[in-house]
């Protein structure tokens, strides 16, 4: 009479992504997003692999950090050329393979005709 044994179930942390400059981390061509990444309980969490990138833009290359002690990583780079239908930035957050992200769409500036 063989009892089996309960399935060990570990109940890892949701991790909250944060844009903390969502308004300003455009300025001419140059990206800078400052982020930070918590347990969903709030705590921070330094050593998680944060990356960046620009959908549907020319090549689109992946810009990868880490969070610090106080869970947040700065990610800089220079804007790629837009060239999908609907181009967005995509951040997203690992640590022990719980993932979060993040994505804004990007839509161009209207053309205002001079007068």
């Amino acid at each position: 009479n063989s009892e089996e044994q309960p399935a060990v179930v570990v109940h890892a942390p949701k991790l909250v992504l944060e844009l903390l400059n969502a308004r300003s981390w455009l300025a001419g061509k140059h990206a800078t997003l400052h982020v930070v990444v918590k347990e969903e309980g709030g705590a921070n969490i330094a050593g998680a692999n944060v990356t960046a990138e620009i959908e549907g833009s020319a090549g689109h290359p992946l810009i990868s950090s880490h969070t610090g002690e106080g869970g947040q990583a700065t990610i800089v780079f220079e804007m790629p050329k837009l060239t999908g239908a609907e181009p967005a930035l995509v951040i997203r957050a690992e640590v022990n393979k719980v993932t979060a992200h993040l994505r804004f769409s990007l839509r161009a500036k209207p053309r205002v005709p001079a007068v």
